[in-house]
């Protein structure tokens, strides 16, 4: 059913058949989290390029090999890729990102193209990229084509972390996105929990050959000729393409969640939540009253707001009244110095009345503050 169920997900969100179990090549399985999926990936990765530098008989340390793997991403990036690395014991590289013509914050792919030549100046085997479709902080989107082209002409695998808005790629309005995902990356997680009403222990993980998970977690006990062990034909079995031995029924309740709203409803719910934060920003920006008080540095076209207060002191008003009021604003962070708050719409039962008065609740929090 789990096989079932991803490829089901994997179509509506428009992977392609390349990524989908019925290619008899890639398919998806269902993590806890992003964080065992990249971890999953790492893990794999790097047991892929060990095995290739043992099979190189001039290599004079393979013993050591795994000390001189790097993978790279973005300064934006979330902790559950660091995480993954140290677990792993791979080398991670941060690469600076540069403000795109939204204000917003992707990586700088000719910063990393450079970083992978020193490195391998070094002596040192990137072996991994992990972009972001959405980074946590601000949503930005990583040039996914630029770095495509890059991981093919080094030889580096491309991994794409679209936890939040890799459910965005429902909609018709992202399939060009869905396009480029197809047409570069080697795998990708989105978690249901986080748009798709899931709930959790629902980390989505696609990848377009299976063989490169079983590489690290088919059973090394089975005889080389058994039938499920095989390196050039991948398993179907979801045991060989993830660390548990045994796996929990989670595809039933993804099923239920797809078998109550449908896919059709699934759409409207997160166009209506990218509707709601567009006109949470419209409505900010038309109030005369908070010309240049509330200014939005940044901007994402998925259901993150991201703005702040001038002076920005006045943030900390803001989140109070928010709480006091009973919604919930997450704290302010740092983004190129600046600090911002950031407002995420992503339940059904948020209406535009919702919407309308958290920004009156902003209004009436900053209009009370001494000028």
């Amino acid at each position: 059913m789990e096989i079932a169920v991803m490829d089901a997900l994997g179509e509506a969100f428009g992977l392609g058949e390349a990524f989908l179990h019925s290619s008899g090549r890639g398919g998806g399985l269902i993590h806890n989290t992003a964080s065992d999926a990249i971890l999953a990936i790492v893990a794999a990765t790097r047991t892929s390029a060990q095995l290739k530098v043992l099979s190189n008989p001039t290599c004079e340390h393979s013993n050591g090999a795994t000390s001189r793997f790097v993978v790279y991403t973005s300064s934006q990036t979330n902790v559950s890729s660091e995480k993954a690395c140290r677990v792993a014991g791979v080398r991670l590289r941060k690469i600076a990102c540069s403000r795109d013509g939204t204000g917003n914050f992707p990586v700088n792919v000719a910063l990393m193209e450079k970083a992978i030549a020193e490195d391998r100046k070094r002596g040192l085997v990137p072996i991994l990229c992990i972009a972001n479709y959405g980074t946590t902080n601000t949503c930005a989107i990583d040039p996914l084509e630029e770095l495509g082209r890059l991981c093919q002409e080094e030889n580096i695998v491309l991994h794409v972390d679209a936890a939040y808005s890799g459910v965005a790629l429902l909609l018709e309005s992202f399939k060009e996105d869905a396009a480029v995902i197809r047409a570069n990356v080697d795998s990708i997680n989105i978690s249901g929990h986080k748009w798709l009403g899931t709930g959790l222990s629902a980390g989505f993980l696609w990848v377009r050959d299976r063989c490169h998970l079983a590489a690290r977690f088919e059973d090394p006990n089975l005889p080389r000729d058994h039938p499920k062990k095989r390196d050039t034909e991948p398993s179907s079995n979801p045991s060989s393409r993830s660390p548990p031995a045994y796996r929990k029924f989670k595809a039933l309740r993804i099923w239920a969640v797809l078998q109550y709203w449908g896919t059709e409803q699934l759409r409207r719910n997160i166009a209506h939540d990218i509707e709601c934060a567009a006109r949470f920003r419209t409505n900010l920006e038309k109030d005369e009253e908070l010309k240049g008080i509330v200014v939005f540095p940044v901007a994402s076209p998925f259901g993150l707001v991201c703005f702040t207060a001038v002076p920005h002191w006045h943030n900390s008003a803001i989140l109070r009244e928010a709480e006091r009021s009973g919604f919930m604003i997450c704290p302010s962070m740092l983004a190129d110095g600046t600090p911002l708050i950031r407002v995420a719409f992503g339940s059904p039962m948020t209406r535009f009345a919702h919407v309308d008065e958290l920004c009156l609740c902003i209004r009436n929090a900053l209009l009370r503050q001494p000028k």
